[in-house]
């Protein structure tokens, strides 16, 4: 990954586009993906694609739905003023349901977006797949 994003092809670019299929377990904590090197050695923007909004689209057979960029200083910001701006009815947001000393490191985005913004809030847990930890 180094060679590629050192590669004066990749510099100066606006933008990165990868794919990733995702990574857990070892190789999540000894050797990060492909992905997660990009991420971390790019002077770009790098903007991770994948096929689970394809798959959401499909499986529930949207066809009037939109994908919007908002830029913001942290996520939850961003949610909740375009939410204001748009006029939300409803945020739909995913959870990872984490406890313990898990939720004190990383807190959760679904209860400080639904503790801090005025239209309701539907948090969905994330479902692990096998293999998952």
């Amino acid at each position: 990954m180094w060679k590629i994003v050192n590669d004066k092809r990749f510099k100066n670019v606006d933008l990165i586009v990868i794919g990733s299929h995702g990574t857990s377990g070892f190789n999540e904590v000894f050797i990060g993906s492909n992905t997660e090197k990009v991420i971390r050695l790019a002077d770009s923007p790098v903007l991770t694609v994948k096929n689970e909004l394809e798959d959401f689209v499909k499986k529930f057979k949207l066809s009037n739905y939109t994908i919007n960029i908002y830029n913001s200083r942290n996520i939850e910001k961003g949610i909740t003023d375009f939410s204001d701006e748009v006029n939300a009815d409803l945020i739909a947001i995913e959870t990872h349901g984490r406890t313990g000393i898990a939720h004190l490191i990383n807190g959760s985005l679904a209860e400080d977006v639904a503790n801090h913004i005025d239209c309701p809030v539907l948090s969905i847990k994330i479902q692990e797949k096998p293999g998952d930890a």
